[in-house]
């Protein structure tokens, strides 16, 4: 118990010297720098956490590379070639097209399109079997095997076009030559087969597998069992030109150089797709050029079927003719036979420009609507008709090549249909005009051969029956002589087509893989085990919502924080703690701590006497006594004479704080209602600490705020004043009533008292709220009780001495106010 003291000469205080103060700039500097410190620091004290983040993220990421089938780039470069347009002239000899005359430059950016459009990707995915993919799998490793493979497996084209999922199967190896296949796709038990080559039922079509005549027996040891995945082709086409499974891009922007580039699981199958695309697109694109020619070759040989079969009746009838007029020759109608052969000759040679004419009428009106090539290769001796259809023939092969891959709406398209009923219609006029002509030619040609006709009819009849026939022979011999001569002319042209496309640089994959990137994985899993916990311990931090450290204090407000009070337990971690810790002379944790407050206050203040402190809080159970009491006890170890006074009159604890157990003397609530009364005589002196008196509460009024807000109150602390340095008031939270308000206007400094993990964050809004409006005097914040293993700037003062004490408090909220 401490024993009161009622002498009332106070001793005389020694002063001390004020540290000196910082400048601005200074202060500012170490806040930067302890903010970066502080936040570095605090998160590594969760390192066991982010230890953990760590070895799981690494080994998740060695997992990662481990079940990752290696990625190996496969890249090919063709070179697109000019092509002669065919119809381009030659005159005695001369090429035109080797003097850049009737070539036709190549569109790269149409071909670019084709080589990756769906239909090309679907025939090179097919009929080179990229839909089928095998693999084994050793631990967490998988590896896509292909031409090491004994054996290769393909599906018929009607079984590929009616898969959805992917079908999968498993082939055991049984012998040498033997295998068991097993898959939920196969209709009954396993199917085992004991040679080569096989076939089977596999879902809605038929599997076939056979030995694959590259295979090199012993060139490397083989897993005995396989899984095999077979996809739609159509779906394959539609990842490799739509989702970027295959890039088809220029070398350079002016070149017609294209660089064909795709990622394969197996090296050999990845060269292999690339070079059979190619060949495809080259074999497609010779298809569309050759259509033309392949038309013409067609009409050419329907016609030389027809006349030959008319000129094989024609030598028949004349043979019967001659048989039944028993003679070979006509020599003496010879004069008249040659003009008429003549007149013949022309006349057939009209007639037949006249039946092509006709034919390519009938042709267009049949085809209404539709826009196919005409046979341009049939020898029209009209010019301006043979130009016709060649640009006819042109467009209708440009519009084919937009169709794959543009649909019938594409601007471009549309424009090219338009201008081929145009062209189409220009065919037709020219056509009329040239039979108009060659029907005068034919009807001139006529006249002339009934002039000569009459000299004949002069003859026997049996000579101008012969004569007849032979007329018709020669018209019709004429004619399949031409058609022979333009097949074959036909023939050179389909057998003279280049390749679209010239192999600059053949298929070749990569020797080492692309993916998986293990530094940049192993990086990217060291930087997820960094993140991730920073993530999860700052949202942790933002759900909190306690003050449990200064930092977080310093993050809700400006205030300026006095100090912080370190949780203390007893030796045994067990009891109630006393609540006065400050030794007068010692070095434990509670009287460091309060040193560091009292230092601190002297450079909030300025060192300003005589002074008057009023300690608070938000409400009660956050430790404002116990902080009041132990810093006047602090105050006074300087020989300051220190008065503390208890104002918190509607729930007093100095008594009990202090054991003081004599109130005759009464207490403030007796002075504020006694005006004639010293206020000096209510003072009490405790023994133990020689400069520190005490005033207690008093009674408790039924009027608190009307007994604190009298004048009275100027008059009594304007007495501290005089006797007086340091004036310390212990008053009521500000929470629940106004006491602390009212104090407020015979006060020089405010202490705020906070209790870490209790005072609520929402609780510093207010706090900022009294300080915005100077509801309170000049304030500071001390947060109490914090837990030393939270708190950077609590281990940073340098308590790691007199620890031997054991003291504390906080173990016993009731203690505390």
């Amino acid at each position: 118990m401490t024993q009161i003291n009622n002498n009332p000469n106070p001793h005389q205080p020694t002063h001390i010297p004020a540290a000196p103060e910082m400048t601005p700039s200074q202060a500012m500097g170490n806040e930067e720098e302890v903010d970066i410190v502080s936040i570095l620091v605090d998160y590594f004290r969760y390192w066991p956490i982010y230890l953990i983040a760590l070895v799981l993220c690494l080994l998740l990421g060695w997992l990662f590379i481990k079940s990752s089938s290696p990625q190996y780039p496969v890249k090919a470069s063709v070179l697109f070639l000019e092509q002669k347009d065919k119809s381009s002239p030659q005159i005695q000899g001369l090429d035109f097209a080797e003097l850049g005359m009737g070539v036709k430059n190549v569109n790269v950016d149409n071909e670019l399109e084709i080589l990756g459009s769906r239909e090309i990707l679907q025939k090179t995915i097919e009929e080179s079997q990229q839909y089928v993919e095998v693999t084994s799998r050793k631990g967490l490793t998988t590896t896509v095997w292909d031409s090491e493979l004994p054996f290769e497996i393909s599906m018929d084209p009607v079984g590929l076009s009616k898969i959805g999922a992917p079908i999968s199967l498993t082939i055991e190896s049984i012998s040498d030559k033997g295998y068991k296949i097993s898959s939920d796709y196969v209709k009954g038990e396993a199917i085992v087969i004991d040679s080569l080559p096989a076939t089977f039922v596999l879902g809605e079509g038929i599997a076939s597998i056979t030995k694959r005549e590259s295979y090199k027996e012993g060139k490397m040891e083989l897993p005995s069992s396989f899984d095999v995945t077979i996809q739609s082709p159509q779906k394959l086409a539609i990842y490799y030109a739509e989702k970027g499974g295959l890039t088809v891009d220029r070398a350079n922007k002016q070149g017609s150089v294209a660089v064909l580039g795709i990622t394969a699981k197996n090296r050999a199958k990845g060269e292999r797709f690339l070079s059979k695309l190619i060949e495809v697109y080259n074999r497609e694109r010779a298809i569309d050029k050759n259509a033309t020619a392949q038309r013409t070759y067609d009409f050419i040989n329907e016609r030389i079927n027809l006349i030959g079969e008319e000129l094989n009746a024609t030598e028949k009838k004349l043979e019967e003719v001659k048989k039944s007029q028993g003679v070979t020759s006509y020599q003496d109608l010879g004069v008249v036979v040659s003009s008429t052969a003549m007149i013949d000759q022309k006349r057939a040679e009209a007639e037949t420009q006249l039946k092509l004419v006709a034919f390519l009428i009938n042709d267009l009106k049949a085809k209404e609507g539709r826009y196919e090539i005409i046979p341009g290769s049939l020898g029209f001796t009209d010019g301006t008709l043979q130009t016709a259809v060649e640009i006819y023939n042109q467009m209708v092969f440009e519009r084919d090549g937009l169709l794959e891959t543009a649909n019938k709406d594409h601007p471009k398209v549309k424009s090219l249909t338009e201008n081929l009923n145009v062209a189409r219609t220009n065919i037709l006029e020219a056509a009329d005009v040239a039979k108009q002509g060659l029907q005068i030619q034919l009807n001139g040609l006529k006249g002339m051969e009934q002039r000569y006709s009459s000299r004949i009819s002069q003859a026997p009849t049996f000579e101008r029956i012969s004569t007849d026939i032979e007329r018709q022979r020669s018209i019709r011999s004429n004619l399949y002589l031409m058609l022979l001569t333009r097949r074959e002319e036909t023939s050179i042209e389909l057998a003279s087509s280049l390749e679209s496309a010239k192999v600059v640089d053949s298929a070749l994959a990569a020797s080492k893989p692309s993916s998986p990137k293990k530094p940049i994985i192993y990086l990217a899993s060291l930087l997820l085990g960094l993140v991730l916990p920073t993530i999860a311990i700052y949202l942790w931090k933002l759900a909190q919502t306690k003050v449990h450290t200064e930092e977080d204090l310093k993050k809700l407000t400006n205030l300026p924080i006095a100090g912080g009070i370190p949780q203390q337990k007893s030796a045994s971690g067990e009891g109630d703690l006393p609540e006065l810790l400050v030794q007068l002379e010692g070095n434990s944790i509670a009287t460091e701590a309060f040193r560091n407050i009292r230092t601190n206050l002297s450079f909030l203040t300025q060192n300003k006497r005589p002074l008057v402190l009023m300690c608070t809080s938000t409400v009660s159970g956050e430790g404002k006594t116990f902080v009041v009491s132990n810093l006047a006890i602090s105050l006074s170890a300087l020989q300051y004479r220190v008065l503390l006074v208890g104002l918190d009159i509607r729930n007093p604890q100095l008594k009990r704080t202090f054991g003081i157990k004599n109130t005759s003397l009464g207490g403030m609530t007796d002075l504020l209602n006694d005006a004639s009364t010293d206020p000096m005589q209510y003072i009490q002196h405790l023994e133990e600490y020689p400069n520190l008196d005490i005033i207690n509460a008093g009674a408790i009024p039924p009027n608190p705020t009307e007994l604190l807000a009298r004048p009275r109150l100027e008059e009594v602390f304007k007495t501290f004043r005089e006797h007086y340095d340091y004036i310390l008031v212990d008053s009521a939270p500000v929470g629940p009533v106004v006491d602390s308000l009212v104090l407020s206007r015979v006060v020089d400094h405010t202490l705020y008292v906070l209790r870490s993990d209790k005072t609520n964050k929402r609780d510093v809004e207010y706090i900022n709220y009294l300080a915005d409006n100077q509801k309170l005097s000049s304030m500071s914040l001390i947060l109490n009780d914090i837990n030393t293993k939270n708190s950077i700037f609590v281990k940073s003062y340098g308590y790691g001495y007199g620890y031997g004490y054991g003291y504390g408090y906080g173990h016993n909220d009731g203690n505390h106010k």
